[in-house]
């Protein structure tokens, strides 16, 4: 009786299990991309303050770089291109005897430092005070966190120059704009 039990107990259990069905539910999932271009506001750009210093003698007979590492964190889901534009055509003096006076701003030329890992075709740019935006890379790659690490440049011929040379003693200052477009 025992055995006639177990076997219908497996049995039923048997009929139970065959009867079962599995169930199933399905889950939609969508990635919503949009197009981004942004310049990091972390880059050493932000707020910066650029300086050339010329002390003696020497400085004015000699190249004078100021290098800015991670000046640009670009992050752009396309290829772009990079653009840089002086706030006039001068530098304006802002302190001591130079107050109101002027410096081309031609005097400086802004690069792409080497050790940038930003790609496509970096080019120097001598600044000018024209109103578009001149460009300094073109065609860069799309890429997120994108480093450009900027190179200041005053050339000795400009600082031997009068275009700096036999200027007034004090502060002259400009703005430099940065922006980042489709390429």
């Amino acid at each position: 009786m025992k055995k006639q039990l177990l076997i219908g107990a497996l049995s039923f259990v048997a009929i139970l299990l065959a009867n079962t069905s599995v169930k199933a539910q399905t889950a939609n999932v969508t990635i919503n991309l949009s197009d981004v271009i942004s310049i990091d506001p972390s880059s050493t750009a932000a707020g910066a303050n650029i300086g050339f210093s010329y002390p003696n003698e020497a400085a004015y007979r000699a190249d004078q770089t100021v290098s800015q590492n991670d000046h640009l964190i670009i992050t752009s889901t396309k290829a772009f291109d990079v653009k840089v534009k002086a706030g006039g055509e001068n530098f304006i003096g802002t302190s001591g005897d130079a107050t109101g006076k002027t410096i081309p701003i031609s005097v400086l030329t802004i690069k792409v430092n080497g050790s940038s890992d930003v790609g496509g075709t970096a080019s120097e740019v001598v600044l000018t005070g024209a109103t578009e935006p001149q460009t300094l890379i073109t065609n860069a790659p799309l890429g997120s966190l994108k480093l450009v690490d900027i190179d200041y440049f005053i050339p000795k011929e400009r600082s031997s120059s009068d275009d700096i040379l036999g200027k007034a003693a004090g502060d002259y200052k400009q703005t430099v704009t940065y922006s980042v477009v489709n390429h």
